[in-house]
C-alpha cells in the first residue's frame, strides 16, 4: 500500500489488522467492491466517515437483506457509480450525497413478480419486498434527472416507476414489474432479462442503438418493443422463441449470438432481413453446414448479408469434437465465393479443444487467401 496512487479495493474477507491498515489509507480509495464478510467490528472501522475522499465507484453486497448501509460514509465519499445488493434501503432516502451520482444499480433479494419463475437468490416476504420497492422509488424520485445508467434486478414495484430520466443512456431490467413505464427518451443501450410483460402493450425506444437480451424473451413480447434505430444486438442465451421476430431489427450492423443451436428452422432464414449487417459473431454453438452455406455467394439466389465484412465463429468452449476439415472447406468457400463483389475482411474460427484447439483466420488480401493458424 506504499505510495499515493489511488486504490481499487475488492474486499471479501478481512481481519482487524488489515481493516485498520486500509482505513488509514481511506483518502486514496477510488473504487470499492465490498462483499459483506459479516463482521460488524471490521465494518465499523472501514466505514467511519472520516477521513474520506470522494470515490468513483462503490459496490456493497450483503448476505442479509436487512443489513443497514453505511449512510454517513456514503455521504462522505459521494460515489459517481453505486451498486447495492441485498440491503435495507430506508436509511438512504434521506441521503444528502446524490449530487455526483450518475450510475445506480439495485439488486433486491428474490421475490416473485407476476407469473414469472426464476432461480432463488434469497426469499423475502411480500411485505418486505414492497417496502424495498417503495424505498427504491423514493430514491429514484431524488436522482432520476441526473442518472446516466440504471440497473434494476428483482424489483416488484407496487406502483408505476412513471418518471422522466432525461439523461439516462443505459437501462438494465431483470424481473422488474412494469419496467416499461420508466421514461428515458435518450436511452442508447437496453438490457433485458426475465421480464414481467403481462400488461405491456407497446413501447418505443427511438434512440436505442444496442440491445442485450440475456433471458427468455418470447416473440410476442419482442414484437411490442419497438427499436427503429437498433444497430447492435447481443443475444446471450439459446432463445429460439425470439428468432421469428429478429427480422424486425433489420437495421442491425453488429450481431453477437451466444446460442446452442444453429439448426432451428426459423433461425437461418432470418438472416435474409439483415442487409446492413457488417459484423456477425457466433459463440458456443454447435455448427451445421447448411447454416454457414447461406453466406456463400450463389448466382442462383440473393446473397445473405451482402454488407458483411467480419464473421467470427468461436467454438472454443464446446465440449465435443467437430469436423475441422469439413467446416474449414465450408469457410474457405464462403471467402472465395464472396470475393469478387462482396469480399469479407475477416473470417475467423476458434476451434474446440477436442478438435485440436487454436484458431484459423481466413483472410482475403489482394486476391489471395491466407489461412493463419
Amino acid at each position: 500500500l506504499s505510495g499515493r496512487a489511488p486504490l481499487d479495493l475488492i474486499i471479501r474477507h478481512t481481519t482487524p489488522e488489515i481493516a485498520k491498515i486500509l482505513a488509514e489509507e481511506k483518502e486514496r480509495w477510488d473504487t470499492l467492491l465490498y462483499f459483506d464478510p459479516q463482521d460488524e467490528a471490521n465494518r465499523s472501522v472501514l466505514f467511519q466517515p472520516e477521513p474520506s475522499t470522494v470515490m468513483r465507484k462503490v459496490l456493497l453486497s450483503s448476505r442479509d437483506w436487512s443489513e443497514k448501509l453505511p449512510v454517513q460514509w456514503l455521504e462522505a465519499v459521494k460515489p459517481i457509480d453505486l451498486e447495492i445488493r441485498n440491503h435495507a434501503l430506508s436509511a438512504m432516502t434521506g441521503g444528502r450525497w446524490w449530487e455526483r451520482l450518475e450510475s445506480l444499480s439495485f439488486m433486491a433479494p428474490w421475490t416473485p413478480v407476476g407469473n414469472l419463475a426464476a432461480f432463488s437468490i434469497s426469499a423475502i416476504s411480500q411485505q418486505t419486498a414492497r417496502q424495498l420497492a417503495d424505498d427504491i422509488l423514493n430514491i429514484l424520485q431524488i436522482v432520476h434527472k441526473r442518472l446516466k445508467r440504471l440497473d434494476l434486478v428483482n424489483i416488484p414495484f407496487s406502483r408505476d416507476p412513471d418518471m422522466q430520466f432525461p439523461q439516462l443512456q443505459e437501462l438494465a431490467v431483470w424481473n422488474v414489474q412494469r419496467w416499461w413505464t420508466i421514461q428515458c427518451p435518450n436511452l442508447t443501450t437496453l438490457k433485458l432479462g426475465i421480464l414481467d410483460t403481462e400488461d405491456l402493450t407497446e413501447v418505443t425506444y427511438p434512440s436505442v442503438r444496442e440491445l442485450k437480451v440475456c433471458a427468455t424473451l418470447p416473440a410476442d413480447t419482442a414484437m411490442k418493443i419497438k427499436l427503429p434505430n437498433l444497430e447492435i444486438f447481443d443475444l446471450l442465451d439459446s432463445l429460439t422463441r425470439i428468432f421469428p421476430v429478429m427480422g424486425e431489427w433489420a437495421n442491425v450492423r453488429t450481431m453477437r449470438l451466444h446460442v446452442q443451436h444453429l439448426d432451428h428452422p426459423q433461425f437461418g432464414p432470418t438472416f435474409t432481413s439483415f442487409t446492413r449487417l457488417e459484423i456477425l459473431e457466433i459463440y458456443d454453438a454447435t455448427p451445421v453446414v447448411p447454416f454457414f452455406q447461406r453466406f456463400e455467394a450463389d448466382s442462383q439466389s440473393p446473397l445473405v448479408c451482402p454488407a458483411l465484412k467480419r464473421l467470427l465463429f468461436d467454438a472454443s468452449q464446446l465440449k465435443h469434437k467437430i469436423a475441422k476439415e469439413k467446416f474449414s472447406k465450408v469457410f474457405r468457400t464462403i471467402v472465395v465465393s464472396r470475393r469478387p463483389s462482396y469480399p469479407l475482411e475477416s473470417l475467423k474460427v476458434l476451434w474446440p479443444k477436442r478438435s485440436g484447439g487454436g484458431e484459423t483466420e481466413f483472410v482475403t488480401t489482394k486476391g489471395t487467401d491466407h489461412y493463419v493458424k
